[in-house]
């Protein structure tokens, strides 16, 4: 197999021992599969983008064990350096598999209060949250993505989405109203965009809104 040469030459080469795994795995044949992802976690060169990888390997086939042991480098690699987010995400996305939401809740509010996260940061611990039902620090996460990448469409989107889950009907509208502008605008300049107005016409999520006269002005039935 190709794959496995390319392993056995360029062992940090992560991203063909991933899908070398992958291959075995499809095959049935998961100890060579952990086999080839504990190389990579034992491999020094393994940095926090390839151990979250490596939450992902490992909890496609419920390995539990696999998924402590690099829960546990996470969460060091977190604590020598709390600027590296990758690794308090892996760990709270690694401690989420394991059934351990607190853990999880306590590494990603951590990493999100730090003053120089990153966007892309923001955006995974949001997914986080959402992934474990953490609906008000959900709500914070998209607020703070907003800020951190006002030209997004899909930030203001999601964020109108939740505001109407939970309620917040006003704010919702607010949230909504500068998606669609921004991506009216986005279209504008790249017709193959995605249009979010012809997602707000489909949205279910949009419920509750749909006989708000403010909501109809926004997304007039077509």
């Amino acid at each position: 197999m190709h794959l496995e040469d390319e392993v056995r030459k360029n062992p940090a080469n992560f991203q063909a021992a991933f899908d070398l795994a992958g291959a075995y795995l499809q095959m049935q044949q998961t100890d060579h599969a952990v086999q080839i992802l504990d190389g990579v976690m034992n491999s020094p060169q393994a940095d926090s983008k390839a151990l979250r990888g490596l939450v992902q390997a490992y909890s496609s086939f419920g390995n539990n064990p696999g998924l402590q042991r690099v829960a546990d480098k996470l969460e060091a690699l977190a604590r020598a350096n709390p600027e590296d987010f990758q690794a308090a995400i892996g760990f709270a996305e690694a401690s989420r598999h394991l059934q351990k939401p607190e853990a999880a809740i306590q590494a990603l509010d951590k990493a999100f209060s730090n003053p120089k996260i990153d966007a892309n940061s923001v955006l995974s611990i949001a997914q986080t949250y959402a992934a474990l039902g953490a609906v008000p620090k959900l709500e914070a996460a998209l607020e703070k993505l907003t800020k951190v990448m006002p030209e997004s469409p899909e930030a203001w989107y999601d964020l109108a989405v939740l505001k109407c889950g939970v309620g917040k009907q006003p704010e919702a509208l607010a949230a909504l109203h500068q998606a669609l502008d921004l991506s009216a605008k986005r279209l504008q300049q790249d017709p193959k965009a995605r249009d979010l107005l012809a997602s707000a016409r489909k949205e279910e999520r949009f419920g509750s809104l749909r006989q708000n006269p403010e909501f109809k002005k926004l997304v007039p039935a077509k």
